[in-house]
């Protein structure tokens, strides 16, 4: 799963790739529930193949989008901070201009559920 979020004027556009038509629906609505954001933009293409058992990945891919959505809605963090989440271990990885915005994306991240750990790789300038 490859999703790309984007905000302009309180919308949040998704596009990028999904496992199922499930994750694109989760994603949306991860991404319609963050504070402050108006509307959703649902341009997620939903990848050909079976449908095998993602529910881990799925959830991972959830996990993912909500912080994403988050950092991208938070005004300290920047927006190019790069987010990975296997089995419920978040990676934050990019570079930053402060220790504050690497502790804020950290503790952003750490906040939402399903998230076990967070390695935190962001590099300040």
């Amino acid at each position: 799963t490859d999703i790309s979020v984007k905000t302009d004027k309180k919308v949040v556009t998704l596009s990028g790739f999904v496992e199922s038509q499930a994750q694109a629906e989760q994603a949306v609505t991860v991404a319609k529930g963050v504070e402050g954001v108006s509307s959703v933009s649902d341009k997620l293409h939903v990848r050909n193949g079976s449908d095998k058992s993602v529910s881990g990945y799925a959830g991972d891919t959830a996990t993912t989008s909500e912080i994403k959505a988050k950092l991208l809605a938070d005004d300290i963090v920047p927006r190019h901070v790069k987010v990975e989440t296997t089995e419920g271990v978040v990676q934050l990885s990019g570079t930053v201009e402060s220790n504050a915005q690497s502790a804020r994306a950290e503790s952003i991240a750490k906040a939402v559920d399903g998230v076990k750990s967070v390695k935190n790789d962001l590099k300040v300038k």
